[in-house]
């Protein structure tokens, strides 16, 4: 049996929403290249990679604040 794989097609807004930061904070990330997009934040397309390298990232600042207010 093969087994089929459909990545997610998300939008900016619904990026946003899924990873729980402000839209600022996404298109700062897209500007430090954690991701890599084609054209303007607000058109472009973001798949479940993206997805993940945005929440790994806010994971890691977290955790890199908590370090530092210690």
């Amino acid at each position: 049996m093969t087994q089929t794989y459909t990545d997610i097609d998300l939008s900016f807004d619904e990026l946003v929403r899924a990873c729980g930061g402000g839209a600022d904070w996404v298109v700062q990330l897209i500007e430090e290249e954690v991701i890599s997009i084609n054209g303007s934040p607000a058109q472009a397309r973001y798949s479940s990679l993206h997805l993940a390298r945005i929440r790994r990232a806010g994971r890691n600042l977290s955790r890199e604040s908590l370090i530092t207010s210690l």
